[in-house]
């Protein structure tokens, strides 16, 4: 799944409190298929793209589109049953979003602003960030986030898992495209959760898409929660490495397969986890993937303690 933000360094604008969807001509332009070597063909709104779910609408204002237009496509026309499985994905996954922005969350700092619903297009408005997403910024940028940055990040996410469980919101694509970077007060930046298109509701049974392995735990029973604390500790451990669990033995196999089969092996039946020597309140990461947390606020709590322990060892930071 894409982010939902551009990956480029910009400064955007900030969009009105009031802002009105219709209120932008450029959404009024009617969008069409286009054949971009993807079977079935993808949607292209005809505005400026970003990434492939992802156009500007205005400075400080993007739309996130669906990459198959399941209202100008006929299911019964697509021959194989992947790509009717794609388009039917497309739907349900914007009709997800838009119940879990305009029904169960309200404003929250460490949630990715909602603007509104383009109808035209089956958009998703949202405010713009200013340094994309979480993977791509440390992968460019990592040998110049400091230790405190690293901590803050690891608060804020656990922060944004919180407020979504407590909304009876569970994300289950979590890892680091879906954390967006946002400059904050004193232009430091912040951590912003994205992209609810794979959110299970309630006592729902999960969706089948989710995130990478890595991201995730298949064996046995977990519960719900304990799926995205899963993933949390993992993205804890891209954000003080620089790299998901066992990334090397998948960065070596062209294909992918191979690698990601090897990191299943050891994950789920064998329960190993990478090295965590050396790794600040590593502790954490371990009772998220062996799901010793009831939930996301114990948590926090035992996070923050931890920080406060390491702080005051290394003299404050």
């Amino acid at each position: 799944m894409e982010s939902t933000q551009s990956t480029e360094n910009y400064s955007p604008e900030l969009p009105s409190d009031k802002f009105d969807p219709s209120s932008v001509k450029e959404l009024q332009i009617p969008g069409k298929l286009v054949d971009r070597g993807y079977k079935p063909l993808e949607y292209d709104p005809g505005l400026p793209i970003i990434n492939r779910s992802l156009v500007r609408v205005k400075p400080g204002i993007v739309m996130k589109f669906p990459f198959h237009a399941w209202w100008l496509l006929n299911l019964d026309e697509i021959e194989s049953e992947w790509g009717k499985t794609e388009v039917t994905w497309a739907k349900k996954k914007f009709y997800r979003e838009k119940v879990v922005f305009e029904e169960r969350l309200q404003p929250h700092p460490r949630i990715v602003e909602f603007l509104g619903i383009v109808d035209l297009h089956h958009g998703i408005l949202l405010k713009e960030v200013s340094n994309g997403d979480l993977q791509e910024y440390v992968k460019n940028h990592g040998d110049q986030v400091n230790m405190n940055l690293r901590l803050k990040w690891r608060s804020q996410a656990a922060e944004a898992i919180e407020y979504i469980h407590r909304n009876s919101v569970r994300h289950h694509d979590l890892r680091p495209h879906n954390f967006l970077l946002d400059a904050g007060p004193n232009n430091e930046l912040d951590l912003i959760l994205c992209d609810f298109g794979c959110a299970a509701l309630d006592d729902e049974e999960w969706p089948t898409c989710g995130p990478w392995t890595g991201y995730f735990y298949s064996h046995g029973s977990p519960t719900s929660e304990h799926q995205d604390l899963f993933g949390l500790g993992s993205v804890f451990y891209f954000i003080m490495t620089g790299n998901r669990p066992y990334e090397e033995l998948v960065a070596f196999d062209p294909d992918g397969i191979d690698g990601e089969n090897m990191v299943m092996e050891l994950i789920h039946p064998k329960n190993e986890w990478p090295s965590l020597d050396g790794i600040v309140c590593s502790s954490v990461m371990l009772h998220c993937w062996n799901r010793a947390y009831a939930d996301a606020k114990s948590l926090i709590v035992d996070q923050d303690k931890c920080f406060e322990v390491f702080k005051a060892q290394a003299g404050g930071l």
